[in-house]
C-alpha cells in the first residue's frame, strides 16, 4: 500500500518566510542604490515587511509607521483600498505602476512579485522614485510651449506680458510680475508692463534703484546675473520697508542686456518668503530670452506706426519683407533692371532667396513678370505708390507688394514692402475648388457618378493626367470610373498586392504618399518603375481613406511628367478623398434608407412578432410615469390581448395595474439611447414577453420601438423541462454515487479477499497443524498409557482451537464492517472517545492511563462504525503501552478546508517504520501472542471503516518512543 504524505503547513510557511527574508535583504541593499527613493516589501497578508528610503523622510514619514503593519493599518481608508488593489494584483503576478502626489513631491512606484527559487510568489517588492524634478520640468516645458504660442498670437507688448504673467503665476504661484526698463544714467527703473494678483500693488511705475537694492546687486544685474531674494524682510541687500509697501516678500529678477548694457529685466514676486528652486529661475531665464526680443519687436512695430524716426528698428524687426532698390533704366526711360541697396531679414523668409546688397534683380528673379516692370516704371515716373497682388513664377509664391518712390522727382530709389500671401491664396483657391466640388456632387445619387465627377473636378483643377477613386473589396481594389486626360483610362478590379510595398504600408497606416519622380524613387524596384511607366505614371499622390483603423478606399492622382507636389495640393487631394467617400456613403445610405423604408412597411404589416412605437411620459421629477402608443402593427393585439385601437392611448389606460418595471425599462432606453433586450412576465396581462427595445431618433427623442413575442407557452414548457431535468439529474447523480460506492466496495473486497486467502493458507493453517500434531501425540500416549502426556497434548489442542476460533471471530467482525450500509449523520467524536475510554478501562482494569484529549469536531459519518474505529485505536494505545508504568495517550485533530485528521498517540513499544503499512493488513502482527494478545484484525477493521467513509489511515513510529495512528475524514 502506498505511503501517504500530508504537507506540513508550518514547513511551507517557514520556507516562504525564509524566501521573503532573503528578498528583504536584497531590497535593503537596493535602498542604497536608490537615492531619493524608497523600497517597500509586502507579504501575502498585505503586511509591510519593509519600508525604507530617503523618500519616506522627504514626505514626513518613517519606517516605523509602516513595518509590521498591514496596509489598512498604516494608510488612510481610501489610499489603503487603492494600495491593496495594486498589491493583490502583484501577488497574482501582475506588475503595476502608480503615480502619486505627496504635497510638493511626486513619486512613481513600480511593483512586482517576489518569487523563490521554485518560482512561487512569496511577496511583493515596490520601488518608489522621486519624480518631482521631472514633473516640474514637464510643467515648465508645457508653460514655455504655451508662452511660445502667445508670442506668436499676440501683437502688443501689454497683451503679451499680461498673457505671460498669468501663465507664470499659474506655474510658479506668483503674486505678480513685471517688465521693467532700466535707465542707469538716471538710476531708475520703470515698470511699463505688468501683471499682479488681486490686492497686490502694481509695479507699473518708476522706482529709484538705490531705494530697493544695494550696489552689489546692481553690479550683478549689470553683469547679467539673476537677482534672487528669499525674504526681503531679512535680506540685508534690499530695503525691507520699501518692499513691504509693495507687498513683496520674495522675488527673482532676470536682467536683459543689449550690447552689454543693462536695459531691462523681468521680475517675479511673491507676497510670502520663498525658497526659489533652480528650475524656477531657469524657467524665468528661458522666458526672458524669448520675451524681450518679442517685446522689442512689438515696440518697434508700434513705434513704426507712430514715427518714421524709428524706421531702422522697424526695418530690422518687421515681419514683412522689405527692400530698397535702385532702378536701372534704358535709353527710353523704361525700367530694365534694378540693384538691391538694402534688404531686411524677412526678405529671405518670404522669398526663399538670400540677396546680397548690390545684386541685380535679373540675377535673382530672371522670370519677372512684365506687369511688375510696368508698375515700377509708373511709380518711379509719377511718385504715386502702387499696391498689387500677383504670382511670382521664380519663387512659385503669391505676394502682396507695395512700391513707393523714395526721394523727389527723378529719384531712382524705390521702397518695396511685400508679404507672402501664398497660404491665403491657396486657401482661397482651395475654398473655391471645394465649393465647386460640393456643388457638383450635391445633386448626384449614383455612387459611380459621384466618383467620376469628383475625379474629374480634381483632375481639371490640378491639371493631372489621371485621377481615380477606388474601394477595397477583400484582397482587391475596384475602380468603377476614373478621369483621364492625356493618359489611358484605368477601371476594373485589381489586386491590392499590386501596390508597391511602400505605398501599401503607408495606406494601411493611413498616410498619404507623394512621389515627385518615380524614376528616382529609391523605394521602387526596376520592375515597379517599369510598371508605372507602362501606364504613364511619372509622379503620383496616393491618398488612403481609413475608417476605424481599416483601409477601405483611396484616391490616386497621376502625372505623366515628374512634378513637385505642394503641401496645399496634397491637402486638397486628402480633402477630396474624404468628401468623395462621404458623398458615396451618403448616396448609398440614402438608397439603403429608401429600400429600408419599403421593407420596413412590408415587414411592419406582415411580421408575426408584435411591434409598436411608444412615447414615454415623464413626471416633473424626471421619472418615467407612463407611455402612449404611437403606432402598432396587426400582430400587436394578438400578442398582448389589448384592443387594436390602442394608438393614442396610454399603457395605464389599457392596463391600470401594469407593473412599473416596464415603464422604467422603456424610460431608461429613451434617456440613454442604449437598446435593451429582456424577458419578463406581466401579472395583470397574465403573459410572458420577450422584448427588444430601442430608441427612435436622437438624444432628445422620447420614443421607443418595441419588438416582442408572447413567450408564455415557451416559458411554461421550459419550466416543465427544467423540472424533468432536475429529477433526471438527481436520479443520475444518485445512481452514479451508488455505482462509485459499489466499485469502491468491490475493489476493497478484492483486496481483502487476497488478504483472506493468504491468511487462510497461513494464519488459519497454523492452529490446524497444532491440533492435528498434538491429537496424534495424545493418541500415541493413550496407546502407551502415558496419561500425563495425553493431558498436555489435549491442552495444546484446546489452545489451538481457541486461537482458531478467535481468528474466525475477527474475520467475521471485519466482514460485517464491510457489508454494513453507512448511516451518515452528524457524529460527535468527543462522545465516541468517551465510550472508547470506558471500554479500555474495562479491558485493562486498574492500569494507570494519563489521557490528553483535545476538543474534537463533529463529522459526517456512521456513528456505530466510527465507534469501532475509536475503540480499536484507544484499546491498542493502552495495550501496547501497558508495560510502561503509566500509559500516556494523546488525542488531537488537525483541520483543512477539505478534511479532518484525527490522531491517537501512545508511549508504548512502537514499531519499525518499515512495517507501518503491514499493520493495517488482516492478521498482520509485529509482536507475539505471548507479548500482546490479539489476532491482528483490529487495524484492518479501522482501515476498512475509514475507507468506507472516503478517508485514509496511516501510522508513524521511530520504533522506540511509542506510535501515532491517524485517520482522515472528509469535511
Amino acid at each position: 500500500m502506498p505511503e501517504f504524505h500530508v504537507p506540513d503547513p508550518a514547513a511551507e510557511r517557514a520556507r516562504a518566510e525564509a524566501a521573503l527574508r532573503e528578498s528583504e535583504t536584497l531590497a535593503r541593499a537596493l535602498v542604497n542604490s536608490l537615492p531619493g527613493g524608497a523600497v517597500f516589501v509586502f507579504d501575502h497578508d498585505l503586511r509591510y515587511r519593509m519600508a525604507a528610503g530617503e523618500l519616506l523622510t522627504a514626505v514626513g514619514s518613517s519606517p516605523q509607521e509602516y513595518e509590521g503593519k498591514t496596509i489598512s493599518e498604516a494608510l488612510p481608508p481610501e489610499l489603503a483600498a487603492e494600495t491593496e488593489r495594486f498589491v493583490r494584483g502583484a501577488l497574482a503576478g501582475e506588475a503595476f505602476e502608480d503615480e502619486r502626489t505627496h504635497g510638493a513631491l511626486v513619486s512613481l512606484s513600480r511593483g512586482t512579485a517576489l518569487r523563490d527559487a521554485g518560482g512561487r510568489i512569496t511577496g511583493v517588492l515596490v520601488m518608489s522614485h522621486d519624480i518631482t524634478e521631472r514633473k516640474r520640468r514637464e510643467a515648465n516645458f508645457a508653460c514655455l510651449d504655451e508662452i511660445g504660442k502667445d508670442l506668436e498670437r499676440l501683437s502688443t507688448a501689454d497683451e503679451i506680458f499680461q498673457a505671460v504673467g498669468k501663465r507664470l503665476s499659474n506655474v510658479l504661484k506668483l503674486s505678480g510680475c513685471a517688465f521693467a526698463d532700466v535707465n542707469e544714467a538716471r538710476g531708475e527703473v520703470t515698470g511699463n508692463y505688468g501683471w499682479a494678483a488681486a490686492g497686490v500693488p502694481t509695479l507699473n511705475q518708476t522706482f529709484r534703484i538705490e531705494d530697493y537694492v544695494d550696489e552689489e546687486l546692481s553690479r550683478a544685474s549689470r553683469a547679467g546675473e539673476n537677482f534672487i531674494v528669499r525674504d526681503t524682510a531679512t535680506d540685508g541687500r534690499v530695503n525691507a520697508d520699501n518692499y513691504a509697501r509693495l507687498n513683496i516678500a520674495g522675488l527673482v529678477t532676470v536682467p536683459f542686456l543689449r550690447n552689454g548694457l543693462w536695459k531691462g529685466y523681468v521680475v517675479a514676486t511673491t507676497a510670502e518668503p520663498r525658497d526659489w528652486r533652480p528650475d524656477e529661475t531657469e524657467l524665468l531665464q528661458q522666458i526672458s530670452a524669448r520675451l524681450f526680443p518679442r517685446i522689442e519687436r512689438a515696440r518697434a512695430e508700434e513705434a513704426q506706426r507712430n514715427s518714421e524716426d524709428k524706421f531702422r528698428t522697424l526695418f530690422e524687426s518687421m515681419d514683412e519683407g522689405f527692400c530698397m532698390i535702385e532702378l536701372v533704366t534704358d535709353e527710353c526711360g523704361r525700367v530694365a533692371d534694378w540693384i538691391y541697396q538694402e534688404v531686411n531679414a524677412a526678405f529671405e523668409q518670404h522669398t526663399g532667396f538670400s540677396v546680397a546688397v548690390g545684386s541685380r534683380g535679373s540675377e535673382v528673379f530672371p522670370r519677372t513678370e512684365q506687369l511688375r516692370i510696368d508698375s515700377l516704371t509708373r511709380v518711379q515716373q509719377t511718385g504715386v505708390p502702387e499696391r498689387s497682388e500677383g504670382y511670382n513664377s521664380d519663387t512659385r509664391r503669391w505676394f502682396t507688394t507695395q512700391y513707393s518712390r523714395v526721394g523727389g522727382e527723378g529719384s531712382p530709389f524705390i521702397a518695396s514692402l511685400f508679404t507672402d500671401v501664398t497660404e491665403r491664396k491657396q486657401r482661397e483657391e482651395q475654398q473655391t475648388y471645394l465649393l465647386k466640388l460640393s456643388d457638383a456632387l450635391r445633386p448626384l445619387a449614383d455612387p459611380a457618378e459621384i466618383q467620376a465627377t469628383a475625379t474629374r473636378v480634381l483632375g481639371e483643377h490640378l491639371g493631372a493626367n489621371r485621377v481615380l477613386y477606388f474601394e477595397i473589396h477583400g484582397a482587391d481594389y475596384v475602380v468603377e470610373r476614373d478621369y483621364a486626360h492625356g493618359a489611358v483610362s484605368i477601371s476594373g478590379t485589381f489586386p491590392v498586392a499590386s501596390f508597391s510595398p511602400k505605398v501599401l504600408e503607408a495606406q494601411l497606416a493611413g498616410r498619404t504618399v507623394a512621389v515627385s519622380d518615380v524614376t528616382a524613387d529609391p523605394d521602387l524596384s526596376p520592375t515597379q518603375r517599369a510598371a508605372y511607366a507602362a501606364i504613364g505614371i511619372a509622379a503620383l499622390v496616393d491618398v488612403p481613406v481609413v475608417k476605424r483603423g481599416t483601409f477601405i478606399a483611396g484616391l490616386a492622382i497621376h502625372a505623366s511628367r515628374p512634378r513637385e507636389w505642394t503641401a496645399a495640393e496634397i491637402l486638397l487631394c486628402e480633402e477630396t478623398a474624404e468628401r468623395t467617400w462621404a458623398a458615396v456613403e451618403r448616396a448609398r445610405a440614402e438608397e439603403v434608407l429608401r429600400e429600408s423604408e419599403e421593407r420596413f412597411r412590408t415587414l411592419f404589416e406582415s411580421i408575426d412578432e408584435g411591434f409598436c412605437i411608444v412615447e414615454l411620459l415623464f413626471g416633473v421629477d424626471g421619472e418615467a410615469v407612463d407611455y402612449r402608443f404611437v403606432q402598432v402593427n396587426p400582430a400587436f393585439s394578438r400578442m398582448t390581448g389589448l384592443p387594436a385601437d390602442a394608438v393614442g392611448k396610454t399603457a395605464r389606460e389599457l392596463v391600470p395595474d401594469l407593473e412599473q418595471l416596464w415603464i422604467d425599462r422603456y424610460g431608461g432606453v429613451a434617456l440613454t439611447g442604449e437598446a435593451a433586450r429582456f424577458e419578463d412576465r406581466s401579472e395583470p396581462m397574465n403573459r410572458w414577453f420577450d422584448v427588444y427595445a430601442s430608441r427612435v431618433g436622437g438624444v432628445a427623442s422620447r420614443r421607443v420601438a418595441l419588438v416582442f413575442n408572447n413567450v408564455t407557452e415557451r416559458k411554461q414548457a421550459e419550466a416543465e423541462i427544467q423540472e424533468l431535468n432536475r429529477v433526471l439529474e438527481a436520479r443520475v447523480a444518485a445512481r452514479t454515487r451508488e455505482l462509485e460506492g459499489e466499485r469502491a466496495s468491490l475493489q476493497l473486497a478484492n483486496e481483502e479477499l487476497e488478504a483472506f486467502t493468504y491468511s487462510a493458507s497461513h494464519d488459519l493453517r497454523t492452529p490446524v497443524r497444532h491440533v492435528m500434531a498434538f491429537a496424534e501425540l495424545a493418541e500415541k500416549a493413550m496407546e502407551t498409557g502415558e496419561h500425563e502426556k495425553v493431558g498436555r497434548s489435549l491442552s495444546v489442542v484446546k489452545q489451538a482451537a481457541l486461537r482458531m476460533n478467535a481468528l474466525i471471530d475477527g474475520m467475521l467482525v471485519l466482514s460485517r464492517s464491510g457489508r454494513q450500509q453507512l448511516q451518515l449523520l452528524p457524529v460527535d467524536l468527543n462522545a465516541l472517545v468517551t465510550l472508547a475510554r470506558r471500554d479500555a478501562a474495562a479491558e485493562f482494569g486498574a492500569h494507570p492511563v494519563r489521557w490528553q484529549i483535545a476538543d474534537l469536531p463533529t463529522v459526517q459519518g456512521d456513528a456505530q462504525l466510527l465507534q469501532q474505529v475509536m475503540t480499536n485505536l484507544l484499546s491498542n494505545a493502552v495495550k501496547y503501552s501497558a508495560k510502561r508504568e503509566v500509559s500516556e495517550v494523546r488525542i488531537w485533530v488537525q483541520s483543512s478546508a477539505a478534511e479532518w485528521t484525527i490522531s491517537v498517540q501512545d508511549n508504548g513499544v512502537g514499531f519499525h517504520p518499515d512495517y507501518a503499512q503491514r499493520l493495517f493488513g488482516i492478521f498482520q502482527r509485529l509482536h507475539t501472542e505471548k507479548d500482546f494478545k490479539g489476532v491482528g484484525v483490529g487495524l484492518a477493521t479501522v482501515k476498512r471503516i475509514v475507507q468506507k467513509h472516503g478517508g485514509q489511515v496511516f501510522a508513524e513510529s521511530d520504533g522506540h518512543t511509542g506510535a501515532t495512528f491517524s485517520f482522515v475524514l472528509p469535511r
